[in-house]
């Protein structure tokens, strides 16, 4: 009763005339005249709560049914302007949610582009530049899916690991203060930012690790495909449902419902 939509309110005031105008009418002596239209007059003037005086219940029903109508009426008013408020509000909720994701999804896709193109200088490049998820999307995927294959389909090369985990380490504090514009999305949205967030941390601390372990004159040794595979595939799956597009189930990575991971792996032995 309480949460019906403004069109309703909306309906249930104005067939209120008729209503009570029908029952002032069939109930005779009810009013100072008992003319049809004259019934009618009085339920629109009563549930208005304008009171002229011409006409005028003359009986206890008559009293008791003209309060209620006229308190119903003034009811009635409070909900649908209730009604039109709230809607209001989640209409400028929705528009605001928009523009956040639109926000979030510009980071995101700079990130993808980066791993996409391995242009060395692309993490110089501002957010909003970066490409639409709708060019991404597809690459996305299937850097997702295959990522972790043994034929490495989607094999990522020195330029495109360099190019992804250095955007990471310069866009991370901005991604970090972006956490707030994705918890007043949705919980579930700020939920995924903040695995976005972690991945791109550990992507960051990958390129720090591989400068401070560098020597001047030697060749920067930048981690291999699949010492970031986790990463990837993980910042991937949260990035498709940030920028709303229907997020992939989750692949056994080593066939056996396991998160191999190959580095930690090879480093063992």
């Amino acid at each position: 009763m309480f949460h019906l939509k403004s069109k309703t309110y909306g309906f249930l005031y104005l067939a209120s005339i008729p209503a009570f105008g029908m029952a002032y009418y069939l109930m005779p002596g009810t009013l100072n005249c008992n003319e049809f239209l004259e019934s009618w007059y009085f339920s629109a003037v009563t549930v208005t709560t304008l009171g002229y005086g011409d006409v005028l219940p003359v009986t206890s029903i008559g009293k008791v049914l003209a309060g209620i109508h006229a308190v119903s009426g003034v009811c009635i008013i409070g909900l649908f302007l209730n009604s039109l408020s709230e809607r209001r509000a989640e209409r400028i909720k929705e528009l605001e949610s928009l523009e956040n994701r639109k926000i979030l999804e510009k980071h995101i896709c700079l990130i993808l582009e980066a791993v996409k193109s391995g242009n060395p200088f692309i993490w110089d490049k501002h957010a909003k530049h970066a490409a639409p998820i709708i060019e991404l999307e597809d690459y996305a995927r299937t850097l997702k899916d295959d990522i972790w294959s043994k034929e490495k389909t989607k094999q990522l090369g020195p330029l495109q690991i360099k190019s992804l985990i250095e955007t990471c380490n310069q866009i991370y504090n901005t991604m970090l203060g972006l956490i707030p514009v994705a918890s007043n999305i949705s919980g579930e949205v700020g939920g995924e930012w903040i695995s976005i967030v972690s991945n791109v941390k550990r992507l960051s601390d990958q390129y720090s690790k591989a400068i401070e372990n560098h020597n001047e004159g030697d060749v920067i040794n930048w981690p291999t495909q699949d010492c970031i595979a986790t990463q990837v595939e993980e910042f991937v799956q949260s990035a498709l449902f940030v920028c709303d597009v229907k997020s992939m189930p989750n692949k056994h990575r080593d066939g056996k419902g396991g998160d191999t991971l190959f580095c930690i792996k090879r480093r063992s032995q």
